[in-house]
């Protein structure tokens, strides 16, 4: 079966694709981002799909970008025009006190970002990493994308 996903990455839309994962053998993804925790479920779902062929097509954002750096199946990033990298960022309330710890949360996520940095670097010129490095969106177009030589890309 072959699956178009075009959505926010939230537990919803995850959830659906992978009810659908069992039948799956190619999968069109296109997302403008959401919720890093959810993209690193459907991550490790798909990794242990065998089999599955992913094409990575128009606007890969945010979240997304995660196929890029964690997907160990056949990814294929041919059809994709925009890829929008920015840091790992989540919401935490500044202006009341809750239960988690957001100092020591947000210290967690400084670690997480690190290695999110690395794992992009090889994909991004140094000019971008900078704009990364001080929480800017870099965008990458097609004749960037074109030149990736991605391991796991035909």
């Amino acid at each position: 079966m072959t699956y178009i996903f075009d959505d926010e990455i939230n537990l919803e839309s995850v959830s659906a694709l992978i009810e659908k994962l069992d039948d799956l053998s190619v999968l069109y993804f296109s997302s403008n981002g959401g919720e890093h925790s959810y993209m690193k479920i459907l991550i490790d779902a798909l990794n242990r799909k065998e089999g599955l062929e992913v094409f990575l097509f128009e606007f890969i954002g945010s979240a997304g970008t995660y196929f890029l750096t964690d997907f160990k199946g056949k990814l294929n990033i041919s059809m994709a025009n925009i890829i929008l990298f920015h840091k790992i960022d989540v919401v935490t309330f500044q202006l009341r006190k809750d239960l988690a710890n957001n100092k020591a949360y947000l210290k967690d996520l400084e670690k997480e970002n690190k290695i999110y940095r690395a794992k992009i670097k090889k994909l991004l010129t140094k000019k971008q990493l900078k704009k990364f490095d001080k929480g800017e969106d870099v965008v990458v177009y097609k004749k960037q994308i074109e030149q990736w030589k991605l391991k796991n890309t035909n």
